[in-house]
């Protein structure tokens, strides 16, 4: 597996750059991601209240909301404090604040 490494270019003990491309901005800087408890999942998702069959999945990244639909942040509820929130990989769920 060494070989393997060097021969990539990739200094053994050090991350791949590839790697963990999805906590990278822009700029280069990691994000201080939200994750869930149990499976430390960054996707999570809310049920309207009115209707409890529809869903409004976002990440949660630096204590602030980012929906994947950009109709969903006009329709979800907000999503602040008590609000009961759900992972979307394991069972977890709980309020807003318990991922922080």
């Amino acid at each position: 597996m060494r070989a393997v490494l060097e021969l990539s270019g990739v200094k053994p003990g050090r991350p791949h750059p590839f790697q963990d491309r999805e906590n990278l901005r822009a700029s280069g800087k990691r994000r201080r991601a939200m994750a869930c408890p149990i499976c430390k999942s960054e996707m999570f998702f809310v049920k309207d209240p009115e209707d409890e069959f529809e869903l409004y999945e976002f990440e949660a990244q630096n204590g602030k909301v980012a929906f994947d639909d950009p109709e969903a942040a006009l329709k979800a509820p907000p999503v602040t404090g008590t609000r009961e929130v759900f992972c979307r990989r394991c069972s977890w769920h709980g309020p807003f604040d318990g991922i922080k």
